[in-house]
């Protein structure tokens, strides 16, 4: 699978936001962590000396990207959307069976 890591580090990011803030909805850190996944591919398009000294190392590479793509903007939405999902699942069923 050709986007498998851009799947997982946008699950990544969603499970961070919903982890520090647990009492938000799923739909609402689905938002933040689409904002957040988004905000860094695009800066992707900026390059400033510094930045592009991050990218060469491996874990600039994993954190900042290297090269834009709107196909991984595109995957990061269905990604965060998936784990929203999966949250509000996961949720739902804790709902019906404490009741």
């Amino acid at each position: 699978m050709k986007h498998g890591g851009s799947v997982l580090w946008a699950m990544m990011i969603y499970w961070i936001v919903s982890t520090g803030l647990p009492t938000w909805k799923p739909v609402r850190g689905g938002i933040v962590a689409a904002i957040v996944t988004t905000a860094t591919e695009l800066s992707q398009l900026y390059h400033a000396p510094v930045l592009d000294a991050a990218r060469r190392t491996g874990l600039g590479a994993l954190l900042l990207g290297r090269v834009f793509s709107v196909w991984d903007v595109l995957t990061y939405a269905v990604a965060v959307a998936l784990a929203a999902a999966i949250d509000q699942w996961l949720a739902d069923r804790r709902t019906r069976t404490s009741k």
